[in-house]
């Protein structure tokens, strides 16, 4: 603030800044905006619609507000659905006016236009912000977070002295970057350009929990299937062994190797079964308040249930065949004879 006490000083430096970096080898385009996607939102903006005000006593709708210039939709390949983009018409002297995305006019205007819609900023009422624009969705609060609308307004109006600088690059993207901080050093040796990420590790970095997490969850998961085979096996085994006697004369009175196998295993699966639809109730119940860590997952989906079933069911079909297999394979005369 020292150095660049007045509006014009910091504007001066970024449009300074702008044109260098533009014309950098290998730079196709560069804009500004006060916010990166996905989850490094600098602010969170309430609001009043004109023609929805907010009740009184409730609190007003609240979404991600994006400070950008010129061409930030074009570089990032945003599509533009209705209405137009920013250009150097907005500018301090201009109308205030904004764009909302897809989501936002889903919220609150669904199946209509969002175009000459106003509303009030951050509590004001006056001089309301005029929607000229929709653009798609993006995940600006992580990939995680569900789309509740966004609003993105000419960053030339604020006096902000941070930007992130967003650079599209016609070669590797970390080769120019010795030459944008160059620009910067070359402008202000003492500003620091930090926090520099490609959109690849932008886009890693906002999966690490979730991959944490599920990296976890399997780890458990697995853990508690083997510890069902095991528990299915133990059990089966010793009913085999309780029932020794009753198997071998089942055998001697001429009843089939695979009529034993397959009473044992009956018994077996139908106790499975019994747990693996009181298991299906349990996890639909549950789901409910895992909500928050599944992405693009229901927490009532269909195929993964019926895929766990069936893994379930079909690895506790092999835990009650080994015990039953055995149990077939005995001798009645010998089983008989034990006392």
């Amino acid at each position: 603030a020292a150095t660049y006490p007045e509006r014009s000083d910091v504007t001066s430096f970024w449009d300074e800044a702008l044109t260098r970096i533009e014309a950098l080898p290998g730079v196709r385009a560069v804009v500004f905006a006060d916010g990166r996607p996905p989850g490094q939102i600098n602010m969170i903006n309430n609001f009043d619609l004109l023609d929805q005000p907010t009740p009184p006593n409730e609190s007003q709708p609240a979404t991600p507000w994006v400070g950008t210039t010129p061409g930030y939709f074009e570089l990032l390949g945003i599509p533009l659905l209705e209405g137009r983009v920013f250009d150097d018409r907005d500018n301090p002297s201009g109308p205030p006016v904004a764009i909302v995305d897809q989501a936002w006019v889903r919220r609150f205007y669904p199946n209509e236009s969002a175009l000459g819609r106003q509303f009030y900023s951050g509590g004001s009422t006056a001089n309301p912000l005029t929607v000229v624009g929709v653009v798609g969705d993006v995940k600006l609060m992580g990939l995680d977070a569900p789309d509740e609308g966004s609003v993105y307004w000419p960053l030339a109006w604020g006096t902000s002295r941070f930007r992130f600088v967003i650079v599209r690059t016609s070669t590797d993207a970390i080769s120019v970057l010795p030459s944008v901080r160059q620009v910067i050093h070359e402008l202000d040796a003492s500003l620091p350009l930090s926090d520099v990420a490609t959109v690849e590790e932008l886009y890693t970095n906002s999966l690490d929990t979730p991959r944490y997490l599920t990296i976890l969850v399997t780890a458990f998961a697995v853990v508690a299937l083997l510890l069902s085979v095991i528990g299915i096996y133990g059990v089966m085994s010793y009913f085999v062994q309780q029932h020794t006697k009753d198997i071998g004369i089942r055998i001697a009175l001429g009843s089939g190797r695979s009529n034993v196998i397959r009473m044992i295993v009956g018994q077996g699966m139908r106790l499975v079964g019994v747990g693996v639809v009181a298991g299906i109730g349990g996890a639909i119940f549950l789901t409910r308040y895992m909500s928050s860590v599944l992405f693009e997952v229901g927490t009532t989906d269909v195929l993964t249930f019926a895929t766990v079933s069936v893994v379930m069911l079909g690895i506790a079909l092999l835990a009650c065949f080994f015990p039953a297999r055995r149990a077939a394979t005995l001798d009645p005369a010998t089983t008989l004879r034990e006392e």
